[in-house]
């Protein structure tokens, strides 16, 4: 039953990761058409001030007084002249109103693509909300089902023998990969020896050679308290060779450094797997 719920929890904590990588490229795409957009609204700007501009020239060329002059003027020169004027008035107002046609059409669609992102967005936020709540809900029901294999394994004798058969367990997968030895040089890795660097962050709950099972038996590795979904890296490069999930270890990571040495890495709640 365990084993089964911390797979949910993999499963839910890796959909949380991939929602929240979803919601920042979409953010991301969100910011760079509202910048896209910045040019395109300062020329409909431009366009619209150039129209109002040939329209007030024209209004002014082509009003009554234009009309008058065609009445009355008996100058053919100034006739002709102001004829070529409105001509060259009406060419550039076309000019103006196709340019500011051309940016409203930029801009409509530029606005349109930046509204499905937003209400892409907003649904992705909301996936993501809604996956967060459901992975503390299994975090919680994970807490409570330990908390009921706990009470149920008060007795410290039976704790003993289940730890025995757990350690009896992981040295037989232990001995099996070693026969399987990949013929890495482990020598770099014992030269480190003292030096090499935590794999996660956090506070060691249990040290090595700390007692358990009420003094009975003492524990073999250290036990940190990292955050929930933190993620814990190698010590040092190596070849992994077993990532699963085993019992009293939960999902489990070993790396083999060659010359014998492993390191262990227990409790995981998500393994990612290339």
């Amino acid at each position: 039953e365990i084993a089964e719920h911390d797979d949910k929890v993999a499963d839910a904590s890796a959909a949380v990761a991939a929602a929240a990588a979803k919601a920042a490229v979409l953010r991301d795409e969100i910011a760079q058409l509202e910048r896209d957009a910045v040019p395109l609204r300062e020329a409909r700007a431009r366009a619209a001030r150039l129209v109002a501009d040939h329209l007030q020239s024209a209004y002014r060329l082509a009003g009554e007084d234009f009309f008058r002059l065609l009445m009355n003027d008996e100058s053919v020169d100034r006739l002709e002249r102001m004829a070529r004027y409105h001509r060259y008035f009406s060419a550039a107002q076309v000019d103006a109103l196709e340019r500011y046609n051309k940016a409203l059409a930029a801009l409509a669609v530029q606005e349109e693509t930046l509204e499905q992102r937003v209400t892409e967005a907003t649904a992705s936020e909301a996936e993501h909300s809604r996956r967060i709540a459901a992975l503390e809900d299994l975090r919680g029901e994970n807490t409570d089902l330990l908390a009921r294999v706990k009470e149920e394994q008060k007795d410290r004798a039976q704790e003993r023998d289940r730890l025995e058969a757990d350690r009896q367990r992981l040295e037989s997968l232990l001995a099996a990969i070693s026969r399987k030895a990949l013929g890495l040089d482990g020598r770099s890795f014992a030269q480190s020896r003292g030096r090499l660097p935590w794999p996660v962050d956090g506070k060691v709950t249990h040290a090595f050679g700390s007692p358990r099972a009420g003094g009975r038996l003492r524990w073999n590795g250290i036990v940190v308290g990292a955050p929930d979904g933190a993620e814990f890296r190698a010590v040092q490069s190596g070849r992994v060779v077993f990532a699963d999930w085993l019992r009293g270890f939960g999902l489990l990571t070993i790396v083999d450094h060659g010359n014998s040495f492993m390191t262990l890495y227990g409790q995981a709640e998500i393994l990612t797997r290339a």
